[in-house]
This record gives C-alpha cells, structure tokens and sequence, in this order.
C-alpha cells in the first residue's frame, strides 16, 4: 500500500495508482488463509506459483474450485484476489460483503474494496470501506490497518484537519503498532499551527443513510425524514466523473456516540446506514 506525506491543502497533490500498490496488492494474497474446498488448492502450493509468477495457474486453479463450489467463501475471495480486471475485482469483492457477510472472509473483501478506491482515487468511497471494517467487523485483525489508512484517505481528499484528528486518534488508539509509528511520522510533517487549529476545533461526526445520483432522490429522503422530525441534509461529493447526493443526519462529537445513533436510526427506517466526518 502505497504511503503518503501530510501536505497542507494547498501543497497537497491528487494521488494516482502506482505499481506498489499493485505489487502489495499480489503479495497480499500469501497471508490469507488456504482454500480447502473439493478441489483442493494449499496456501503452500499457491505460494509456490507465486513465486514462480506463475498466476495464469492460480486463476486457472481457483476457477475450477469456484465453479465446484460456487456457495464456498474462500473459493469465492480468491476468485476476486485473482481477477485481472480491477472493475471486476471490486464487484466480486462487493458480492462477498454480502453473500459471505458472516464469513471471516467479509472484512478481507471490504478491506480489498478500501484499497481498490484509494487507488483509484476515490478517497471518500476508500474512507467508507476502511470504516466499515472498523465499523461491521471490530474483531477483525484488519481493523488496526483500516483506521490508519481511513485517516490517510481524509489526508489524500484534502481534508487536513479531519486527517490531523484521525491520526492522533491512531497514535492513541495503537501506541506500539506500527500504525502508531506511521502516524506518529505523518503527524511529524504537520506544522504546529496546523496541528494546532485541527485539534482546536475537531471535526463533528454525521450518520450517511442515503448516497444517490439524482439529487431529487436524496431531497425526497431528506424530507421524509425531517418529517419524522430528524435534522436530515443533502451534501453533495464528487468521485471521479460522477456527483454523487448524500444524505446525512445529526452532528456528532465522537464516533462511537454516531454510532449509537446510526444503529437506533437503523431501527426505525430500516436500510444501510454509516458514519462519516461531517464536512461541509
């Protein structure tokens, strides 16, 4: 995974997808647990054509499992660990979220999901994906990494007060990890004026329950939830070429009390709901 400096807002550059982030992304597939499925494929085998760049083999292994067992989770992660087409790769991904969403594979896939975005640039969809980790899977060993990389997104959207506020949580949350040294390091660069008016007026949190294309969609949301008397706002984001129209409700001091709020608004109106920096 890629690495980036803290910049000011205006030093700050649009980052693009490097071979690193392509070559993490290969190696990645090692440290996950092997396939045992009807057509067995071991970790030790898989490493092995790894080693010999030998993926046409392993695409071609994993096929056959999936297609023997299309209903088995492992068989279905490696399937997107190894498509060739990143497009591709994040709907497979997407799909275990929710087929597999209580398998030990759920988190990995949304992990993937994060990292296909940041790459693409899409740092508000990458700070939805971390979070969710953070969020649906709080057992996950993933979850230390994606809090870092979640603070690095707000960094890499230009939003350097919230990056400030999310690293230091980092250094607090994991002091002796090494997402507590990277973040400790990235708050180095940050000038003591910066840092200063980040920590001075931290950012609020908000719930997100809608994200649409037509703004009409999420003003029609946004009424009928202030007629069941919810502070609902529209706010627009843009991602790549597109717009897209966000429904947020409430303003929140800490995450967890979001959180809390977010899961009893879930109750009441059913849907997906998740937590976001409420910036204007």
């Amino acid at each position: 995974m890629p690495r980036f400096a803290v910049a000011r807002k205006s030093e700050h550059k649009r980052l693009r997808p490097t071979a690193l982030t392509f070559l993490l992304w290969r190696l990645f597939a090692v440290a996950v647990l092997p396939v045992t499925t009807q057509a067995q494929m071991t970790e030790a085998e898989i490493i092995k054509l790894l080693a010999q760049d030998d993926l046409p083999a392993v695409r071609k292994k994993v096929e056959e499992i999936y297609r023997q067992r299309p209903s088995s989770a492992p068989a279905a992660y490696w399937r997107a660990l190894m498509a060739e087409d990143g497009e591709e790769a994040a709907e497979l991904f997407d799909e275990i979220t929710l087929r597999f969403r209580n398998s030990e594979y759920a988190d990995r896939a949304a992990y993937r999901l994060a990292q296909y975005h940041f790459a693409r640039g899409n740092y508000h969809s990458a700070q939805k994906y971390f979070n969710d980790v953070m969020r649906r899977y709080p057992k996950s060993s993933l979850r230390c990494a994606a809090r870092y990389f979640a603070a690095k997104s707000w960094l890499a959207a230009g939003a350097l007060d919230s990056a400030i506020v999310e690293l230091t949580a980092c250094t607090q949350a994991f002091p002796e990890t090494w997402v507590g040294a990277l973040a400790r390091e990235d708050l180095s660069q940050v000038s003591p004026e910066a840092f200063k008016k980040a920590l001075a007026a931290p950012p609020q949190f908000t719930v997100q329950v809608g994200a649409y294309e037509k703004r009409d969609n999420a003003t029609n949301q946004a009424n009928k939830l202030r007629g069941m008397n919810y502070p609902a706002e529209v706010h627009e984001r843009k991602q790549e070429k597109e717009t897209r129209h966000l429904v947020w409700v409430g303003k929140f001091s800490t995450n967890e009390e979001a959180a809390r709020y977010g899961e009893e608004l879930r109750k009441k109106i059913g849907g997906k709901i998740q937590i976001v920096i409420h910036e204007p």
